[in-house]
């Protein structure tokens, strides 16, 4: 019987924090130029042209690095159109070259 009172007591201490509240839900909640995306505002890049360097994971040998010389971000941050080149493979003969 304590032991029943005891879990009773200590179940009415719990506090369970509340789940953390988006910053949006839609783009309207984020600032000019903003999108609404997981919960997140993004956006808003500054204006100019960039150069970038696309790194693929290094688990992941079936793409490779691509460098943009050139590259203007839009407004809205979207960079989805952005896609890491295809590799190319070589194939060929090494040999020893031998002058006689």
């Amino acid at each position: 019987m304590k032991l029943a009172l005891v879990l009773v007591l200590a179940a009415g201490c719990l506090s369970i924090p509340s789940k953390e509240r988006p910053a949006c839900t839609m783009d309207s909640d984020c600032a000019s130029g903003e999108v609404c995306g997981e919960g997140v505002c993004w956006g808003n890049p500054p204006m100019g042209m960039f150069a970038a360097a696309l790194v693929p994971p290094s688990d992941r040998d079936d793409v490779v690095q691509t460098q943009l010389g050139s590259l203007m971000i839009p407004q809205n941050g979207w960079l989805g159109d952005v896609a890491l080149e295809a590799p190319v493979t070589f194939s060929g003969r090494v040999e020893a070259y031998c002058s006689g």
